[in-house]
């Protein structure tokens, strides 16, 4: 069995488990979610109607010596021969796993977050989980060489995310809209450049309808940023939805946009791009492509 453990917010690791649990028919995949807020509900149901078996637990914010207990009490039980660490921030509780209670299980971790985004606890926990990990997949070169400092001669494999674009597709025929339709969907923080989206829509003239879906910490400071512009009355801010949502909004896009400080995979720009709206973005990775799913499994499995 492998275990993924995610955070609970879930976001860009939860595609990577779902696409390994199909792909993948020879083990079984569970996921354990945590975090210290309750997960979208919407994309709970999703997950629930494909089937897939996802273990949720709260914790509380700082350090949760509790929260860390119970993860390596569930590896305990459940004893998986392989252990995706997409959270870094649980590491505590896998080391327990791992270095107290000895069970035997591959540790590999995917590097999710730059390192200027990281707390010092968070930056703790990801180079202690390196130097113990058998693989770290990156998804660019330029995260790589941040963390392969960690450990020199560490086993990172680059690679990219696949998309389904069996779901992630256009419309075959999509009427037009009646003005520009811009969009974004992501987190509302800084690093995102969200503070830079009000001068984009003010060059693009009276004619736009500029809708995003999301949460995130500066999100009432982008609101005002909005209202500050002027041009609150063609924006609409929603919260977060499930992925069929996502995809069937994305459909009716113009334009996708995102200034970021820089993407780790930059899926929701994929998504948004297969789904065929333009983009306008920066801060985003070059695709390192692989072309086989049994390529794509393969890399993360062996």
């Amino acid at each position: 069995m492998i275990l993924h453990i995610i955070h609970a917010s879930i976001g860009g690791t939860f595609p990577i488990f779902e696409q390994l649990a199909k792909w993948d028919r020879q083990h079984v995949h569970l996921a354990l979610a945590w975090g210290t807020e309750d997960p979208n509900p919407a994309l709970v149901k999703e997950i629930q109607a494909l089937g897939l078996e996802v273990i949720f637990m709260r914790k509380a914010k700082g350090l949760d010596v509790v929260a860390f207990w119970n993860i390596s009490r569930h590896i305990q039980k459940l004893k998986p021969h392989q252990i995706i660490l997409h959270s870094a921030t649980a590491w505590p509780g896998v080391w327990l796993a791992k270095n107290v209670w000895k069970i035997p299980f591959k540790l590999i971790v995917p590097v999710h977050t730059f390192p200027l985004l990281q707390t010092h606890s968070e930056k703790w926990a990801l180079r202690s989980a390196i130097q113990q990990a058998e693989k770290v997949i990156c998804f660019t070169e330029e995260m790589a060489s941040h963390y392969r400092r960690f450990k020199p001669h560490a086993h990172v494999q680059v690679i990219a995310h696949v998309l389904d674009t069996e779901f992630w597709k256009p419309l075959e025929k999509r009427p037009p809209n009646s003005c520009l339709k811009i969009g974004y969907h992501g987190r509302f923080i800084r690093w995102k450049g969200i503070f830079d989206i009000p001068q984009y829509l003010l060059q693009q003239g009276e004619l736009f309808q500029f809708e995003a879906i999301g949460e995130g910490a500066d999100q009432a400071a982008f609101q005002q940023a909005i209202n500050n512009a002027g041009i609150s009355d063609r924006v609409k801010i929603m919260p977060p939805v499930s992925r069929t949502e996502i995809r069937d909004w994305l459909q009716t896009l113009d334009v996708w946009i995102c200034f970021s400080k820089g993407e780790s995979m930059g899926l929701s720009a994929m998504e948004a791009e297969a789904c065929g709206a333009r983009l306008v973005i920066s801060g985003f990775p070059e695709r390192t492509i692989i072309l086989s799913k049994s390529e794509w499994v393969d890399a993360w499995l062996n």
